[in-house]
């Protein structure tokens, strides 16, 4: 079993923390601690994605609750050097668990977001030629944002933010939906085109 308290080594008036891969294997050996450490470590992160599906902090921890579920229950998969990193593996985790819970509701027709109103259509005219820069502003152009993508199917849904949002590449995008690279580019252009549309309906 590996023991955390000789990972965390003092070196005069330093301390080497214990990276991901030694706190995956001491989880692994049956140190609780360690995975409350990758939890405390990617928190935020995986709450980041989550935030972009779900604008509820319950929705945003329910993802959260699943994702590193999922994560703690296929420790053994994870591939160490081979990944690119237990935060890039963690996050295609976490972005697996949004997409499911989007297809969800989609199944269910409990769509989070009513049709948009006058109001939320003079909030995408104002978009048009304005940045928003108070908090507030910040809010109602996240909120207008979710309405829009909701019109999309989830897995496009996903994949737009994923690429705009998030900075994944098409490659990457691809890999977690089983889709080639040429479809997401595809999908990419047709589910921005449908926002277009969507946008212009209300102008």
């Amino acid at each position: 079993m590996v023991n955390l308290s000789r990972v965390m080594v003092e070196d005069e008036d330093t301390m080497t923390a214990p990276t991901d891969e030694e706190l995956i294997i001491a989880t692994m050996a049956g140190e609780e601690s360690a995975f409350a450490e990758l939890f405390q470590r990617h928190k935020r992160m995986a709450a980041r994605i989550a935030g972009r599906f779900f604008p509820r902090q319950e929705q945003i921890e329910d993802i959260l609750q699943a994702a590193f579920c999922r994560a703690y229950l296929a420790l053994n998969q994870f591939q160490g050097k081979q990944e690119k990193s237990f935060a890039a593996w963690l996050s295609r985790i976490t972005a697996n668990a949004c997409l499911d819970e989007l297809r969800r509701l989609q199944r269910r027709q409990e769509d989070l977001f009513t049709d948009m109103s006058e109001t939320d259509a003079a909030q995408i005219e104002t978009r048009r030629s304005t940045v928003a820069t108070t908090a507030e502003q910040r809010v109602i152009s996240r909120d207008l944002a979710h309405k829009l993508l909701a019109h999309l199917k989830p897995e496009d849904r996903l994949m737009l933010t994923l690429l705009y949002e998030e900075g994944w590449s098409s490659e990457e995008i691809g890999k977690l939906l089983g889709w080639s690279v040429a479809n997401v580019k595809v999908r990419a252009y047709n589910a921005r085109v449908k926002l277009q549309r969507v946008m212009e309906q209300w102008q």
